[in-house]
């Protein structure tokens, strides 16, 4: 535990009640380590080749912001990982696909080592006033 004392849990900006979903996972060799998922308010699912699916557990009126990273044990410079437009909000619970691609291959491909880690963050609105623009 930080050795600080925090005023707040709250998420600052300008959208009213925000809540922070964030979360990572260990992937290995066409699935996602037992007992590696770390977060809560969400479910991680192996979809296929290189692909994952985040499943908020509540629902939300909408997507304010999101994003994924891979975190590989030896980087290597042709991989990268890209997370699809959120769908659900306006009541329901969202779900974010992230895809790992393997650029040298032209092909999704699953993280080869067991302690190869994708990360991901949603930023969900639950307030009624907020709207989408």
């Amino acid at each position: 535990m930080a050795n600080r004392n925090f005023p707040s849990d709250r998420v600052f900006n300008f959208q009213h009640g925000c809540v922070l979903i964030s979360g990572k996972f260990s992937v290995a060799a066409g699935a996602i380590t037992a007992g590696t998922i770390h977060g809560e308010g969400f479910l991680a699912t192996y979809t296929g080749a290189g692909d994952y699916l985040i499943t908020t557990r509540d629902p939300y009126r909408h997507v304010v912001a999101f994003g994924a990273n891979l975190g590989l044990t030896t980087p290597v410079a042709d991989y990268i990982v890209n997370c699809g437009i959120p769908g659900g909000g306006a009541g329901a619970v969202v779900t974010m696909t992230i895809d790992c691609f393997d650029t040298a291959t032209t092909t999704a491909a699953d993280p080869a080592a067991a302690a190869d880690e994708v990360s991901f963050w949603l930023l969900l609105s639950n307030h009624q006033q907020d709207a989408v623009r």
